[in-house]
């Protein structure tokens, strides 16, 4: 049952969050901090968030039927499907990292409690919560769900930029929403009101709401309206991409140089040394001896 409900909170989490708030703020502050600097301040933001929202739905769970709770976090899921399908035009997400200057750490971690104090996220959290047999699990699921979207899409944003996949993560967030949110619905909903003319009313609602949302997401992709996720996309793209060209420019080359001595040279240590501050990592530097050490 822990497993069931980890990786039922952390799918529902990592799709819901592919393109939305936490993700946008990762690729935005991936441009500013070091990776592990980033993945440290989503940690602890995700922590304190999820956390309050686990323990939120505990407490509600101890005077609210269960049958009912079930309902709500299915309505609640279908809510959050459509959600997902929302145009967004972004400027929330660029104001809140703008006006946080704590250090890396703590201004990513601030920035992703603010952000996503309400959010859909922390709302999934105290749904799951409430009828969870191992809510510690949840809190694990949740919490791995915003950090793996916000690392794929560090890492999607490097390598696509703005050829980011973004309205296929769109379909596949609502589509699992969906799909829970009917399962819940399944639970909560007493038998007598399963009936043919009920659930074909139903289908048809959706049905209708659906193409609708999904026609607004097509027309402004051929309207040519930018989202907030593929502007932020491809400016992690070019930032690491004119690094990599300037890198390339400042070394002459083997040409001028023959062999290659790597970090031996002043060019390349200086390259070796960049990119370790990027990374995060510690730098390494070269003693007399000629060997590398860590500082």
């Amino acid at each position: 049952m822990m497993i069931k409900e980890f990786i039922q909170a952390f799918s529902l989490v990592f799709l819901a969050e592919m393109g939305d708030k936490s993700q946008l703020l990762a690729i935005t502050f991936a441009t500013r901090y070091p990776l592990k600097k980033v993945l440290m301040g989503m940690l602890a933001g995700a922590l304190l968030n999820d956390g309050l929202a686990v323990l939120l739905g505990r407490l509600v769970s101890g005077f609210v039927p269960m049958k009912t709770i079930q309902m709500i976090a299915g309505f609640a899921f279908l809510l959050f499907a459509f959600w997902s399908l929302r145009v967004e035009e972004g400027g929330e997400t660029e104001n809140s990292s703008q006006k946080i200057q704590l250090g890396p750490v703590l201004t990513v971690a601030t920035a992703y409690f603010i952000g996503e104090f309400g959010d859909k996220t922390q709302l999934t959290a105290i749904a799951l919560a409430s009828d969870a047999d191992a809510p510690l699990a949840i809190l694990a699921g949740t919490v791995s769900g915003m950090i793996g979207a916000g690392g794929i899409g560090i890492f999607i944003g490097k390598k696509l930029g703005d050829k980011i996949p973004e309205m296929a993560l769109k379909l596949a967030s609502a589509a699992i929403f969906l799909f829970f949110g009917i399962s819940k619905l399944m639970q909560g909903v007493p038998k007598k009101y399963w009936t043919v003319w009920n659930g074909l009313l139903a289908g048809i609602i959706l049905t209708i709401a659906l193409t609708e949302s999904v026609r607004r997401l097509i027309r402004a992709q051929k309207q040519g309206r930018e989202s907030a996720l593929i502007r932020k996309s491809r400016e992690l793209y070019d930032y690491y991409h004119q690094i990599g060209r300037d890198f390339d420019r400042i070394c002459p080359g083997t040409g001028k140089c023959g062999k290659c001595q790597g970090d031996h040279c002043i060019v390349g240590s200086t390259k070796t040394l960049i990119q370790s501050c990027l990374s995060g990592k510690p730098p390494a530097y070269r003693d007399p001896s000629g060997i590398n050490k860590s500082t």
